[in-house]
């Protein structure tokens, strides 16, 4: 989460530029001001300035040296020197930015700390005030970074009080702090699960923004798209979901008829904007618009790029990681795999000397880069991208402990289930045990609760699988009482305790503990039923899932009718799925009518059979060729059935069905024999 910067802006310029600037106010000052006091003090001005300049073309690590350096220089100077505490308390506060820039927030942290204390001991005024309310915006970033949103909450609500009567006195001057400062409290009310609260923030943001706009569209057009962004993030999370997207559509609007005439202004906030209407497409289900919007953003950040290369190399990078990640949810798995590489070369093109925040970018893009290794079927290339982002993590959990281990702890929960899928068992569950760990060990404890049924959640999966039962259960057990906890205080949603309750479904199931299996069953699908009648796109997916367990189970019990009836309607979702988006739901369709065919063969009714497992072929026919390795194992199964059902039906399997993928099987793993 982004938050708005309350730090003097600087457009960037050369090197060269930024020395000469520099050389021209000093030997100006110096001629005026021939005391050593005076020159220690203009030294210590200039260091500041230089740091902005430096961190504007990307040389961050330097620009963190001439931070430090001026808080230096600045706190050397006597008493007496020129604006004394509060030069010292805004090169402090550049000296945070630059420690912020390199995800150092454990070590801004103190420095925003002694600047704000430095203004609360100045005398009172407009000045001292409007200080203080920009470094507490500062330090609720900072703190919310750490884990502590509610500390970050009341120091964003004390700004945003300060900001209110600036404001009244001289709205010209400071509206536009006072929407930030409404941004980043509305942000931090949503991460402290206060909901309501942070949509009614939010929408008092659009409301003074649409004012702002209509008087000074060149200025506040963009904020306004970017407002109505965060008020549609906002909406979602109260479950208020009407007018969410026509706001997203608004702000593009606007944004798009002002970068068309003026880009060098507005194309920025129009790439941002785009970016953040894939992320809410995608959210609610439509991952196709998501991806038009995506390739967008990605297109304005690559025009960008071309102008100023170092400041939107990470933008850039952004961007195309958020597009690999829609791409593998339409099923573009080698598409999505080449946009990550592109934005993993990106930033390995990176000095990391320079800025550090490149290999921890890094890191992440290395995570979403395993995910579609694994679902190509590339598991040991997967396992080695997973492994590298959590050689990263561990290196930077060393200096930065709060930011880098909740990272660490969900790294080793997605390498833990590389490692079963490579029959890596032992290996899996120690690193799932390491990660349960490392989440009982963060602190405030409550901000990684969800976190924290993750990795349980995880453990009892990979203990299952070891065949260690008692264990097992005794971590999906806790899983469930943690989240039904965050449930009943508002803490969360109850989509996890859907998933998590699935799981132990399943889990129970393979014990043989059926009527145990089947009430939790029952309970996911009510959860998850009423999630999809609120966000049918987003939570129909699930739904089918939990309905599949349920079909399981109620056929093991010997419902036959029953298990039909859920798995027909697994079907019916995932034909709705699969017409909307063919990429993503054709395989899930497939599996279901495998499940169907299943179904009927064990009533004998073997017609039915062979038209539900044809149906499936015929289904993942087409992205099975486009990626056999990731589909075998699937089409295997498919095809073992498909035949089955024909045998058992006294007919033969139909040649133009099976010719393209057999064709295609050969080709791919001549070694494999059906």
């Amino acid at each position: 989460m982004h938050y708005c910067d309350h730090e003097t802006r600087q457009s960037a310029v050369s090197l060269r530029e930024v020395a000469l600037v520099a050389v021209r106010m000093y030997l100006s000052h110096c001629r005026s001001a021939p005391s050593l006091m005076r020159r220690e003090y203009l030294l210590a001005k200039l260091s500041a300035n230089l740091s902005i300049r430096l961190s504007n073309v990307g040389r961050y690590r330097e620009a963190a040296d001439a931070a430090a350096e001026s808080v230096s220089r600045f706190r050397a100077l006597p008493e007496a020197a020129p604006s004394g505490a509060f030069d010292l308390a805004h090169a402090l506060n550049i000296n945070a930015g630059r420690k912020r820039q390199l995800g150092q927030y454990a070590a801004a942290l103190p420095l925003l700390e002694e600047a704000l204390a430095l203004q609360r001991n100045q005398p009172g005024g407009t000045r001292t005030e409007a200080s203080i309310a920009m470094l507490l915006a500062n330090l609720c970033g900072c703190l919310d970074a750490l884990g502590r949103s509610e500390e970050a909450l009341a120091a964003a609500q004390e700004a945003t009080a300060i900001y209110r009567r600036l404001a009244a006195t001289n709205p010209s001057i400071y509206q536009g702090d006072l929407i930030a400062a409404l941004s980043n409290e509305s942000t931090l009310l949503g991460h402290t699960g206060r909901r309501e609260e942070a949509w009614r923030v939010s929408q008092e943001t659009v409301d003074l923004c649409r004012v702002l706009a209509a008087e000074r569209p060149e200025i506040y057009l963009p904020r306004l798209a970017a407002t109505l962004s965060a008020w549609a993030v906002r909406s979602s999370e109260a479950g208020w979901h009407e007018g969410q997207l026509q706001a997203l559509a608004e702000a593009i609007d606007s944004t798009s008829r002002l970068a068309a005439d003026r880009p060098e202004i507005f194309l920025e906030p129009l790439a941002f904007a785009l970016n953040n209407q894939s992320v809410q497409l995608s959210e609610q289900g439509f991952h196709s618009a998501a991806l038009e919007s995506s390739d967008r953003a990605v297109a304005a950040f690559r025009q960008l790029f071309a102008a100023r290369p170092d400041f939107f190399r990470s933008t850039l990078s952004s961007a195309l990681n958020n597009r690999a990640s829609l791409l593998h949810s339409v099923g573009q798995l080698r598409e999505g795999l080449a946009a990550v590489d592109e934005a993993i070369v990106l930033i390995e093109n990176i000095d990391p000397d320079q800025n550090e925040v490149a290999e921890m970018e890094l890191a992440q893009y290395l995570v979403n880069r395993s995910v579609l290794l694994s679902a190509l079927g590339q598991r040991e290339e997967a396992l080695d991208a997973i492994s590298r982002a959590i050689g990263f993590c561990h290196r930077f959990s060393v200096g930065q402990p709060e930011v880098w281990r909740p990272r660490l702890a969900g790294n080793l929960c997605t390498q833990s289930a590389f490692l079963n899928d490579l029959g890596r068992v032992a290996e899996g569950t120690e690193a799932a045990r390491e990660s349960v760990a490392i989440y009982r060990s963060l602190t405030p404890a409550r901000a990684f609760r969800a976190g924290l049924a993750m990795g349980l959640n995880n453990l009892g999966l990979r203990l299952a699988t070891a065949g260690n039962i008692a264990a097992s259960e005794e971590a999906f057990l806790e899983s469930v009482a943690l989240l039904r906890r965050m449930c009943e205080e508002s803490a969360t949603d109850d989509s996890q305790l859907a998933m998590t309750l699935s799981n132990l479904s399943g889990f129970w199931l393979d014990c043989g503990r059926l009527d145990d299996a089947l009430k939790v069953a029952e309970e996911a699908v009510a959860i998850r039923r009423r999630l999809a009648g609120d966000h049918p796109l987003a939570f129909s997916y699930p739904l089918a899932v939990s309905l599949n367990n349920l079909s399981a189970i109620l056929d093991q019990m010997g419902r036959a009718p029953e298990s039909r009836t859920a798995i027909e309607e697994t079907v019916g979702i995932f034909r709705e799925v699969a017409a909307r988006e063919p990429q993503s739901g054709l395989p899930r369709l497939a599996v279901a009518l495998r499940n169907l065919a299943y179904s009927w063969s064990a009533e004998d009714r073997h017609a039915e059979a062979e038209k539900a497992s044809a149906e499936a072929l015929q289904a993942l026919s087409g992205l099975f060729c486009t990626y056999p390795a990731g589909l075998k194992a699937e089409m295997k199964a498919l095809l073992t059935q498909y035949w089955s059902s024909c045998r058992a039906n006294g007919a033969l399997p139909e040649e133009g069905l099976l010719r393209p993928i057999l064709d295609c099987w050969k080709r791919s793993f001549p070694n494999d024999k059906m």
